[in-house]
């Protein structure tokens, strides 16, 4: 349960992110900071806990002021990361996720929109096989909608090194644990942490059942920025998946209001698109989303943010609005 301290706590940090993300003459600046101040001297010091709830009525307006209509939509959607094999022993993996998808599936408890995306078939195998009733739960979630496979891939696999077979492979593997387990195929790949991409995956996404694609180093680049967030990619023999750079430029966003400020100066195709995913949480053993992530809402005309699964974000990508 959030208390009214916790609750005032989260509405002053995401305002206060979104005021300073603001630029100085921006009118919304103003108004922010002096709403702040009001709610802050609402407050007693001695009687925090009390006072708590007045406070946060003075900032409930500007919480509630809708984007405007132009206003870059964001997907967010609890993610987590988790390298399958870096910088400890694998053991440490399987444990990093046990944790992670625990986290997770707790916080849909308390949350019901919450939508939690897991790729790596490997990692649902590991629960299968060493934490069952934990397994038994994120079934349950999926069935719900709400723990979502992504990816159709047995592991987040490197794409500059092995051949155009192995990445076949990695595909049929996870497709099928997916289908076996769960009874649904993945229709997108999700490989945010890879440095390279062949002209041949579109054509090996497509005949893998994956129509769209998700990723994000390459827009890390320093010298030569990628000129797109979403756009169709077309492979050697003219197949094409809609792929996405999300223009948080992280995986491991934390939703707050600087970063929707961020993602919707940073989008690329305003043009035809008014929609961009944002992955938040915690990877590589951190445990996902934190209740504080899942619990942020929108505010004061800054970029819309809804909270739902990763494939129907894709279908809103090719939509204005």
């Amino acid at each position: 349960m959030t208390t009214p301290c916790l609750a005032l706590s989260l509405d002053i940090e995401v305002l206060d992110g979104l005021m300073r993300a603001l630029h100085a003459d921006d009118p919304r600046r103003s108004q922010l900071l002096r709403t702040l101040e009001q709610a802050f001297n609402a407050v007693d010091v001695r009687d925090v806990s009390g006072t708590a709830a007045g406070a946060r009525a003075i900032l409930a307006p500007v919480l509630a002021t809708p984007a405007r209509p132009s206003a870059l939509s964001v997907v967010g959607v609890g993610h987590a990361h988790i390298d399958t094999a870096w910088l400890w022993p694998l053991r440490e993996t399987v444990r990093k996720c046990a944790r992670t998808f625990a986290s997770a599936t707790r916080l849909m408890d308390d949350y019901p929109e919450y939508h939690f995306a897991c790729s790596q078939a490997v990692q649902y195998d590991w629960m299968e096989r060493q934490y069952p009733a934990l397994f038994e739960r994120i079934t349950e979630r999926v069935a719900s909608g709400q723990f979502v496979p992504v990816g159709g891939m047995w592991v987040e696999a490197d794409m500059n090194l092995p051949s155009g077979e192995s990445l076949v492979r990695q595909l049929v593997h996870g497709q099928r644990y997916f289908q076996s387990r769960f009874g649904v195929r993945c229709t997108e790949v999700w490989i945010p942490d890879v440095f390279g991409y062949p002209a041949s995956l579109p054509q090996i996404f497509a005949a893998g059942g994956c129509d769209r694609f998700v990723t994000q180093k390459l827009s890390w680049n320093k010298q030569n920025r990628f000129p797109h967030n979403t756009f169709w990619w077309e492979g050697l023999d003219g197949s094409r998946v809609l792929t996405h750079f999300p223009p948080v430029d992280t995986y491991n966003a934390e939703v707050t209001g600087g970063e929707m400020v961020f993602s919707e100066r940073n989008f690329s195709d305003h043009g035809w698109s008014r929609n961009a995913l944002m992955p938040f949480g915690y990877g590589n053993g951190g445990g996902g989303p934190t209740r504080e992530d899942a619990g942020a809402g929108p505010s004061h005309g800054r970029p819309r943010r809804r909270t739902h699964p990763g494939h129907r974000h894709h279908r809103r990508l090719l939509h204005r609005r």
